[in-house]
């Protein structure tokens, strides 16, 4: 199963372009999502799998929340 932080690799010319964009969504979304995501990478650092996939499932329901709310 493929990492959701890596899905795919782009070719070393588009490397640069392809951060770009990333970093420009990421900078889009509310603050508040972006702290609650990088709450829960670091929460699930020392948790088990089951464990930190339910607070996944948890956390990116208050955040898609968030997000919907603010466009």
């Amino acid at each position: 199963m493929p990492s959701p932080a890596l899905n795919r690799v782009p070719a070393p010319e588009a490397l640069d372009d392809e951060v770009e964009a990333r970093v420009a969504r990421i900078v889009a979304k509310p603050r508040v999502a972006i702290a609650l995501g990088k709450a829960l990478f670091y929460r699930q650092l020392e948790q088990g799998l089951v464990v930190a996939r339910k607070q996944h499932d948890e956390v990116v329901g208050v955040s898609l929340h968030i997000i919907w709310k603010a466009a």
